[in-house]
């Protein structure tokens, strides 16, 4: 994973007109106060492999989870849906292809392993859908 395959995935979700300066990588910056709908991007590494022992190439396998916020319910999981669709459309079969400089990138896939989460320690409460996604690239 690199900061090149995360910007890709930003520029992704930020296609989404109510996300468009409202997408953040990690956390949100603490002296903006946001108001829900939002998405926050939470990059992994992933484990790299190697395509032949000799050869020095590595496949990157980047891999993130996606937390859609809104002010209920209902609203993060429209929000998480409207991400999935951006990155697979149709909600099923092959995800959109990243486009990363000198990588032959496979089709992105995406999931929603979890049910919607509510983080009770926050005032006001953040609810949230929790997606993840990656993609495999190899060397170009």
């Amino acid at each position: 994973m690199s900061r090149t395959h995360t910007a890709w995935l930003k520029a992704q979700v930020e296609t989404i007109p109510a996300l468009a300066s409202k997408t953040f990588v990690g956390i949100i910056p603490e002296q903006m106060k946001v108001a829900p709908p939002y998405v926050v991007i939470h990059p992994s590494s992933g484990t790299n492999t190697a395509t032949r022992a000799s050869s020095g190439r590595f496949t990157k396998n980047p891999r993130w989870i996606i937390h859609s916020v809104g002010v209920t319910a209902d609203q993060a999981a429209l929000i998480g849906e409207k991400v999935g669709e951006v990155l697979v459309p149709g909600g099923v079969g092959v995800g959109v292809t990243p486009v990363i400089s000198g990588e032959l990138p496979d089709p992105i896939w995406w999931n929603s392993p979890a049910a919607i989460q509510v983080d009770k320690e926050l005032v006001p409460w953040v609810i949230f859908h929790v997606a993840e996604c990656g993609f495999s690239s190899y060397p170009a």
